[in-house]
This record gives structure tokens, sequence and C-alpha cells, in this order.
């Protein structure tokens, strides 16, 4: 119903935060299969947010990686689960446990910034780098270019004492008609967060948001042409049934 919801007012741009989270497995095939074959018949761009990596192989065409508000990694879904280069990518799906083989313990992401060396790792053989061939689009339909945003986390009089966190730093990235690109990270790196911004619900301290040629950032009020072709999708536990 959400999804039927979304598209009703026929946009051309969906943002799903987590949209197949606590469903069982079959019902997330059948929602994730849904999304992706409605954006490809009306050719409508789709932002996929999540942490599911298994998702991420088999619905986006593109991929972007977040960690602590950085965008760490861009590229095709391929490319970035074949060969990823950044350390924390790699981790990152270095830690995704296979179906085939019983674990006593789950892996954990091992990637620290400190740290100088890290452990290799060959995704050849490892069951994400097994996608299929991602096509090719052009024209970009939505653009994050080096977006930012902080937020108070102790506030003061005098600005000097004033304590924030960094939700998002220097983002950019696009989405084209009738993509799908998924946005992937730990919980607390940013990702709804962006999803916000472009949302418009919430205003970055620097960088903009272009849709469809309008930067949609330096409009104090989002007309209705803008709010009616952008439509969220956001999870919530108090939509699980009990």
């Amino acid at each position: 119903m959400v999804i039927a919801i979304a598209l009703a007012g026929e946009p051309d741009l969906i943002i799903a935060d987590e949209p197949t989270t606590a469903l069982d497995v079959s019902i997330q095939d059948q929602i994730l299969t849904l999304i992706r074959d409605l954006c490809q018949q009306k050719n409508v761009g789709c932002m996929l947010v999540t942490h599911d990596m298994g998702v991420v192989a088999n619905v986006t065409d593109r991929v972007a990686v977040m960690y602590r508000g950085d965008l760490v990694e861009l590229g095709t879904t391929e490319q970035v689960l074949c060969r990823p280069n950044h350390p924390y990518t790699q981790s990152l799906i270095s830690a995704v446990p296979r179906s085939d083989i019983k674990l006593k313990r789950f892996p954990l992401v091992s990637y620290i910034e400190s740290a100088e060396v890290t452990s290799s790792l060959d995704v050849k053989t490892h069951w994400l780098g097994q996608s299929e061939d991602q096509r090719s689009y052009s024209g970009a339909l939505l653009q994050v270019e080096n977006v930012n945003l902080r937020f108070i986390t102790k506030d003061s009089f005098f600005e000097s004492r004033r304590e924030y966190v960094q939700a998002s730093n220097n983002v950019s990235f696009e989405i084209h008609e009738g993509e799908t690109f998924g946005l992937v990270g730990e919980s607390g790196s940013g990702k709804s967060t962006i999803a916000r911004v472009i949302a418009g619900l919430y205003p970055p301290n620097s960088g903009r948001v272009v849709f469809e040629g309008i930067d949609l950032t330096a409009l104090r009020v989002k007309p209705s042409a803008v709010r009616c072709v952008v439509r969220c999708r956001w999870y919530s536990r108090t939509r699980i049934p009990r």
C-alpha cells in the first residue's frame, strides 16, 4: 500500500529507506522486484537506502557506500561488489556471511581508520560478486553535489562553545531516469540524512541538490511541481504487526 501511495502522484524519483526491513524473504523479494520493475517500466529513478548487501547485489544498478558521513566509494554495483577500492567497502562485503557455511560467530566489519595495513579480500570468490551485467544510462535526473550537514549536539549562546556532529561530509552522486541507485552503510553512517536532504526535510549547511535542473536547496518554499515528483518511503517499526 505504501508503494501504491508513493506512485499515485506519478513521481519521477522514489526514495525508499529500508523498504523491506522486518519482512520475510519471499515478501522482500516481491517488494524489491516490484520496485525495480515499476522503475524500469515508468522510467522512474529510485534511491534505495539499505544496509543489506544482498539487496544491493540483486536490485541496484549503481551503489554508493557511506562511512561516518563520508561517501567513500561510488560506482556500478558490479564494480563496487567485485572490485571494491576502499578498505571499508572491502570489510563491509567480507562481513556478509555465506549461506552455505554454518558459522559459530558472525564476522564483523573490521575497518579501522587508523589502521595502516588492511587485510586483503578476494571478492571474486564471494557470493556478492556474482551479479548480472549492469545497464548504462545517460542524463542525470538528480544531482547531489558536495552536501554537508551537521547537527548541534550541545547548544550554547556562544557559537565557539557549541558542539556538532558531522552527519554528511561533501557527499556527491547522481541518479538517472529508470535507474535504481543504492545508498549503503551501517546504521548512523548518514544514509537517511542524505535521503531527508534530498526530500527537503533537512536543509544542508553547504552543497546543493539539483532535480531536473532545479536547484532545490536554493528554493525557500518547494513548489508543488517539485513536491509531487519526489516520494519517500520511510521505515517505521510501528508498522510491524505484533
